[in-house]
Formats: C-alpha cells, structure tokens, sequence
C-alpha cells in the first residue's frame, strides 16, 4: 500500500479531509514535517494554497522559493489552489507564469473538497504509473529546468559544457554557446534572463 504524507504545518481539519479521501483511495496516510510541499508520495510532491495565500506568496518571495527549491527533487509536481480572489486576472496570470516558468501542473478549484480529492487520485496516479520507471533525473532535465530551454537543446549543452563552466558562460552571455545546435543570440538572452531570475529569487 503506497504511503501519502502529510506535512503536519497543514491545518487539522484539510488533513482530516484528505485522511479520510486517502482511506478511501486505499493510501495509508503519515503526518510529518516536509522539507517540500504539503502532500506527498515516493513519486510526486503537491504544493496547496488558498486563491489568497497564493497571491500574497508572490508578493513576497515565498511562492518563488518554495517552487525553486522544488525543482531539485526528482518527483512529479502539483501546484493545487483552491477557492478565488481579487484580481481574478492576476491570478491567472500567476497560475500561467507557475505552468509555463516553473513546468508544473496546476490544479485551480473553486471547491476546497474536489481539489483535495482531485489531488489525492493524482497522487495515487502518479504511483501507479512509477512503478517500474527509473527514478533519477538526467542532468539535461535539470537543464532544462533551471535554464528554461527544450529537452533537445539541453541535451547538446550537456554533451559540450560541465555545470559550473556552463554557469559562468550563461551569466556572461559567451558568444561562444552558440556552437550549441539550437542556441542563438535570442536563446541566449533567454537563459541570461532566466539566470538572473534563479539568482534574484534564491
């Protein structure tokens, strides 16, 4: 039986709700600090935040970090927000910007019961299909991640420069990553500004 723990920060009565949803999927639930997120498996990790908390996070830093430190784990990643707030366009506008910047999976529901219940079956899910899958990220996917370009080019990035060499070429904006197949001026601008985001925020 897969285990789902509980971060035990979270309030009592969402971790009695989730408790009682993760009997019913068959998970045997454990409530414990977490270094990452508030719910999680062996395989996936999931984030949850009020509409408000959400907004409020962004504002001072607090969502970004949390996000940031998350893409070093090698899991499967949910952002789960529940309920709504003012501007509905901001946060939107937030919710796109976590999908696109941070490659997570963003669940909005207005209902704080269906969201919990969405999130417990994604991540019963996400232990089902691990079974069997290697769990150790290829550098070219941290890569990917951190620099914000496709797996393909990544992966020529890899094969031509060591982390802390690429580090140093990247903040510089070197002429010379355009040797890399699929990296120009303007993807190179991209992973500078990129950069410069990881080192504002962390």
């Amino acid at each position: 039986m897969s285990v789902l723990f509980i971060d035990s920060r979270e309030p009592k009565q969402v971790t009695s709700v989730v408790q009682r949803i993760a009997a019913y999927e068959g998970l045997r639930c454990h409530v414990t600090p977490l270094e990452y997120g508030d719910y999680a498996t062996e395989h996936a990790v999931c984030e949850r935040k009020t509409a408000e908390d959400l907004l409020a996070s962004s504002k001072d830093g607090r969502l970004f970090r949390q996000l940031g430190h998350a893409l070093a784990v090698d899991k499967e990643m949910m952002l789960l927000v529940t309920g709504t707030t003012e501007p509905v366009d901001a946060l939107y506008g937030l919710i796109a910007s976590v999908m696109v910047r941070y490659g997570f999976q963003v669940l909005h529901e207005q209902s704080e019961q269906a969201g919990l219940w969405i999130m417990v079956k994604w991540l019963k899910k996400c232990e089902q299909r691990a079974q069997g899958r290697p769990h150790k990220l290829a550098v070219e996917v941290l890569v990917a991640k951190l620099l914000g370009v496709p797996l393909n080019v990544a992966q020529h990035i890899v094969v031509q420069y060591k982390p802390r060499e690429l580090f140093a070429l990247v903040t510089q904006g070197a002429e010379e990553l355009k040797q890399v197949p699929g990296v120009g001026k303007r993807r190179i601008e991209q992973m500078q500004a990129r950069m410069e985001q990881w080192l504002r925020y962390y």
